[in-house]
């Protein structure tokens, strides 16, 4: 299949998608059914717009370079639904991660 760019922003916005849904679905459960969607959005919101934009970018500027390598373009689609999917949770993982080690040894 020959992927577009915006194909691939589609795939990866459905990653996003899906990983966000994972996450209420989880806290929703804890909740008993009172998920509060408003209060999620606003914890979220900049995770998932940093998400976006590392898919559009990869979209835009690396779909070529995968492309020409023929073993994975095949492949390129799901590619970029798990580049959505993970994206926050390595963003998120990483933002912790740093936290931790700014407020462990006191530098900003």
């Amino acid at each position: 299949m020959n992927y577009t760019p915006i194909i691939l922003c589609l795939l990866g916005l459905a990653g996003v998608l899906l990983h966000n849904l994972v996450k209420l679905d989880t806290i929703n459960r804890k909740a008993k059914g009172k998920v509060n969607f408003a209060q999620y959005i606003a914890l979220e919101k900049f995770t998932i717009l940093i998400s976006l934009i590392i898919v559009v970018v990869g979209a835009f500027f690396l779909q070529h370079e995968m492309a020409q390598l023929e073993s994975i373009a095949k492949y390129l689609g799901f590619g970029f639904l798990t580049l959505g999917y993970f994206a926050q949770s390595v963003l998120v993982k990483l933002m912790g991660g740093a936290s931790k080690y700014i407020d462990r040894t006191g530098r900003q």
